[in-house]
């Protein structure tokens, strides 16, 4: 399980090794994987052995396999609290980070 994971390294060998796995399931050898990407068989293999390698590479595989839906799961939309919307009906757009002074708190300018 990925959340057991404590490092990227280990993430990495795990997604490897599931994309492995998810290629073997579906018949398709590292070539078939590669032409359906658009990567080279060397990216594949790579991906494969859990080595480090470019977010849109991922990307391409997850294409391939039809599951770029799952995306959505990495990080959901988040919305703002409503508790930080502003009088005129807006979300804040930035963060300030706040200044003491004195022992009192001021908005950084």
């Amino acid at each position: 399980m990925i959340t057991n994971l404590t490092s990227i390294n280990e993430v990495q060998k795990e997604l490897g090794a599931r994309i492995h796995n998810r290629r073997i399931n579906m018949s398709l050898t590292q070539k078939d994987l590669a032409e359906r990407s658009g990567l080279s068989l060397r990216s594949i293999n790579n991906i494969e052995q859990g080595k480090e390698t470019n977010f849109s590479s991922i990307l391409r595989v997850l294409l391939a396999f039809n599951l770029l839906n799952n995306v959505e799961y990495l990080l959901p939309d988040e919305l703002p609290s409503p508790l930080l919307i502003n009088e005129d009906k807006r979300y804040p757009q930035r963060v300030r980070k706040k200044r003491i002074i004195n022992g009192e708190w001021k908005w950084e300018e």
